[in-house]
């Protein structure tokens, strides 16, 4: 049976034998808000078998899954996923020009240093005199 996922949801025992892992998926153990998946071989919850009907009455009223034939939902989804991604890219910029900027401040602290242990021309002139 076809679902898409409404949150993150952890891939545990029950749902390991059950669900097979996307290459997309960060992890193997986790399905990824908006996730499209199926639970079991059959095409609607009648044609599961008794654990599979369990795991999916359990899933869809705990708000964790909705069919695929939800069309609003998914596009409700599908657009929290999108502005999630949004976040978290525009977070790695945030981290990434951070890092930048401290290595920069290190580089620059770095320089000074070096300026300020080089001795100037003259003063390099008059310890050779001593």
């Amino acid at each position: 049976m076809k679902v898409v996922a409404t949150s993150d949801i952890y891939r545990g025992p029950k749902l390991k034998d059950i669900v097979t892992p996307e290459d997309h998926w960060p992890h193997e153990n986790h399905i990824p808000k908006g996730a499209r998946f199926e639970i079991g071989t059959g095409e609607t919850v009648r044609d599961l078998n008794p654990a599979e009907q369990e795991l999916v009455g359990h899933l869809y009223h705990a708000g964790r899954i909705i069919s695929p034939n939800n069309k609003d939902g998914v596009a409700l989804i599908d657009q929290e996923v999108a502005i999630d991604r949004k976040a978290k890219l525009a977070d790695a910029e945030l981290a990434r020009k951070a890092e930048g900027g401290a290595a920069i401040a290190l580089l620059e602290k770095l320089l000074l240093k070096l300026i300020n242990q080089t001795p100037t021309p003259k003063a390099a002139a008059a310890g050779a005199d001593k």
